[in-house]
């Protein structure tokens, strides 16, 4: 299992997972809207496939490190 970002297509926001997850916890979460938008348009994806941003993280940014 390996560590994801989540991130919304419609709203552009993304968080880090909070733990690893399963295949299929992975699609739970994607199966779910975006807490920002609403949108049912979330994607997991590898840490290391995406650039250094600011993360959104339950209503606040965070930066990446």
């Amino acid at each position: 299992m390996e560590r994801l970002t989540i991130k919304c297509a419609s709203c552009g926001r993304q968080w880090l997972a909070v733990a690893p997850l399963s295949l299929y916890e992975q699609q739970a979460v994607e199966s779910c809207p975006c807490p920002h938008c609403g949108a049912y348009t979330l994607c997991c994806r590898e840490l290391v496939d995406l650039a250094p941003a600011h993360y959104w993280q339950m209503g606040r940014t965070v930066h990446a490190h």
